[in-house]
């Protein structure tokens, strides 16, 4: 939810921070799919502009995301 807040204001001060509190957790998961996303988030912490790809590397996080809740729900 504050991923996808950050993605609709075009934050990217926040959305790197929470790039950068997923990472570990995700890298702990496995869960590949989007570990570059959030190394390419968290290599920008910096920033404040939102560049056209941070939109990209956001969604499919938030993608990912989804699935490992779901997938965690089974359990």
């Amino acid at each position: 939810e504050t991923l996808t807040k950050a993605l609709k204001e075009k934050d990217m001060p926040n959305a790197t921070a929470i790039a950068h509190q997923l990472l570990p957790l995700f890298q702990m998961l496995k869960a590949e799919r989007c570990i570059n996303e959030l190394l390419w988030l968290e290599e920008r912490r910096a920033e404040t502009d939102f560049p056209s790809e941070a939109e990209e590397k956001i969604r499919k996080v938030l993608v990912e995301t989804g699935r490992i809740i779901e997938a965690a729900k089974i359990y």
